[in-house]
């Protein structure tokens, strides 16, 4: 502690942290020295924001855990259990079990200006489907048409295209493969009639190699590409949405 001061008969300290004199009962002795009332109240702040934002890291944490928790699983649709990453088709509801590989793959009507192209909207009519299938007793499982999107002058997918192919394709070997499916491949109207033809002959053999991957009899499978050729029948919206190929249950 500093030397004791005094002036005009008050004792006056000088605090340890910020070196300002004050009177002796205008703070605390502390084993570090002697501390100004300021400096007391400063510390106090400074231990106060330290524990909110401590509770408040924590708060954040939970909430992030939760999320994190939430998103791994869903609930099913129509009471069809968890949707999953890869939605496990041999499910049961209320104890009733349906086994896929009795039954034989049917498809809804194709639409052209509405086709699926998303995972998210493949199984959540497909959960439906199945839970349909469950109730009717009925020996076959409708499989919604897909139409995976490419890039432009490729045959590579683009967004989640490849792994709406695997799921269409895990979904169909699950059953007993009687059906038949017709695969698609069309372009947009850009580039030559040649060039197209080839494209989307490539387009067609890409989900075609996915297929057969998946343990689908190259046999099943009926290939037909149209190019360009078909491109009037759509009415997209942007020229990226004819880069398609439909695949659909015969």
């Amino acid at each position: 502690m500093e030397e004791n001061k005094s002036k005009n008969n008050i004792q006056l300290v000088k605090c340890s942290k910020c070196h300002k004199e004050v009177a002796s009962t205008e703070g605390e002795t502390k084993p570090s020295g002697f501390i100004c009332n300021d400096c007391l109240k400063k510390k106090k702040r400074t231990l106060v924001i330290g524990g909110l934002c401590g509770l408040a890291v924590v708060a954040i944490a939970a909430a992030l855990l939760l999320i994190n928790k939430q998103s791994k699983t869903g609930t099913g649709f129509n009471g069809v259990g968890e949707i999953k990453d890869s939605m496990e088709l041999s499910v049961g509801t209320n104890n009733v079990n349906i086994n896929l590989s009795t039954k034989t793959a049917a498809s809804n009507s194709v639409s052209t200006q509405a086709p699926i192209s998303n995972l998210s909207s493949f199984k959540h009519v497909l959960s439906q489907n199945i839970e349909k299938s469950k109730k009717d007793k009925s020996g076959k499982l409708l499989i919604p048409a897909v139409s995976p999107l490419f890039g432009i002058n490729t045959n590579y997918f683009v967004g989640d295209g490849e792994t709406l192919v695997k799921e269409f394709a895990s979904t169909f070997a699950k059953t007993d493969k009687k059906a038949k499916l017709l695969v698609e491949g069309f372009t947009c109207d850009l580039g030559s009639e040649a060039l197209n033809n080839k494209l989307s002959e490539a387009r067609a053999e890409a989900v075609k190699n996915i297929l057969t991957k998946a343990g689908i009899p190259e046999q099943n499978i009926e290939m037909k590409w149209y190019g360009k050729s078909r491109f009037g029948e759509f009415k997209y919206t942007d020229k990226s949405e004819y880069r398609r190929v439909s695949i659909s249950v015969k």
